[in-house]
């Protein structure tokens, strides 16, 4: 198994290069919000950063296994869990 963490993945085209492609999503003001936290951005340059790539909805549309991060670390963590156990089941 390889895993690739590649946020522009679609914006570069790469999809075709994963047998699966995973995405984790969360809604558009949280993301808004948990940006400017992490990177001290303004609500403008938050706008502007996430109008310059694909969507986090039209990422999920496309995604093979969407991960909701709008709740908890252990409900995220039990989302990926599970999700890999299905992955792997394949191999």
């Amino acid at each position: 198994v390889a895993v690739l963490d590649v946020p522009l993945l679609y914006e570069a085209g790469w999809e075709a290069m994963a047998d699966e492609v995973w995405v984790v999503y969360v809604d558009e003001e949280t993301q808004r919000r948990r940006l400017m936290a992490r990177d001290g951005l303004t609500a403008g340059q938050a706008a502007a950063r996430m109008a310059a790539q694909m969507s986090l909805a039209e990422k999920a549309r496309r995604a093979d296994v969407v991960i909701d991060n709008g709740g908890s670390l252990g409900e995220t963590a039990a989302q990926v869990a599970a999700a890999w156990r299905r992955a792997t089941e394949k191999l």
